[in-house]
């Protein structure tokens, strides 16, 4: 498993991508179409990942944590859109 800044969101989770969107597991996801992210011991099936401008995406983001990311400068940020699921439903998934 691979932690990640992330937070829920209608319809899905917004993550900030800290390193940049250049990192495997960020690559991987994308190429696969999709992952399983375990939130609160509850599995969500992610079927689209979008990549959003750096507004969009701190606005995802309680305070002070939205603060923060902008402080810091991170400029990278993609939506994952999904829902609660059973974790086999989607061979094709990475889990992060």
């Amino acid at each position: 498993m691979t932690p990640i800044l992330v937070v829920p969101i209608d319809g899905g989770f917004m993550i900030a991508l800290t390193y940049g969107p250049e990192f495997d597991w960020y690559r991987n996801v994308v190429a696969a179409g999709g992952c399983q992210i375990v939130w609160h011991d509850r599995t969500y099936i992610i079927d689209a990942v979008e990549p959003v401008d750096a507004a969009t995406g701190r606005a995802g983001f309680p305070q002070p944590e939205r603060t923060i990311l902008g402080l810091v400068g991170i400029h990278h940020y993609a939506r994952l859109k999904g829902q609660a699921g059973d974790a086999g439903a989607r061979e094709r998934c990475l889990t992060v």
